[in-house]
């Protein structure tokens, strides 16, 4: 309800977890709910961790589970939204373009 579930699970991983409960785009009864999405590139990019998780899928799924639910996958979503990773201006895209 606080916007921890996906740092919570990823530290929960680190500290001796075997398995986290996780739900494509974080839909759920409420708040909360670990992403998949953000949960799986998160272990693989920021902490090298290897889990059983087709990355090159998450997309895909993700809009097939919005498709099939009705929950509208929101732009600034996360890893899986429309504007993830997009840069229009400023510092940061002339670093990107500059390597």
């Amino acid at each position: 309800d606080y916007g921890l579930a996906v740092a919570n699970s990823v530290y929960g991983v680190l500290a001796g977890a075997e398995q986290a409960h996780l739900t494509v785009n974080g839909i759920g009864e409420r708040a909360g709910n670990t992403s998949l999405e953000e949960f799986a590139v998160s272990c693989q990019n920021l902490y090298g961790l290897r889990t059983r998780i087709r990355t090159s899928l998450l997309y895909e799924t993700s809009r097939l589970v919005s498709r099939l639910t009705g929950v509208v996958v929101q732009p600034n979503k996360a890893i899986i939204g429309e504007n993830a990773f997009g840069h229009e201006s400023g510092i940061h895209t002339h670093g990107l373009l500059s390597n």
